[in-house]
């Protein structure tokens, strides 16, 4: 998961852009190497709804394999954008 942030100056104008990301490492399972990736970002200026957006990313049936595992690793990192 990752979410960008605003990085304003002391006047509240625009300074730059941060992004933080969240990763969850769940190892190399035969079942979790065969989803392969997936990525699906949402904007909420971009007029589209995120509870329809959440619904279709929730609904993949990958979570469904997923939710049988438990991370064995978290990383949390920033990234200037």
């Amino acid at each position: 998961m990752t979410r960008q942030f605003e990085v304003v100056d002391r006047d509240g104008d625009h300074d730059h852009y941060v992004q933080i990301s969240c990763e969850l490492n769940y190892g190399l399972p035969p079942a979790l190497q065969a989803l392969g990736s997936y990525s699906s970002w949402f904007f909420h200026d971009s007029g589209a709804d995120l509870d329809h957006w959440a619904g279709e990313v929730s609904s993949r049936a990958a979570w469904a394999t997923i939710s049988g595992y438990k991370p064995v690793g978290v990383r949390v990192f920033e990234e200037p954008v």
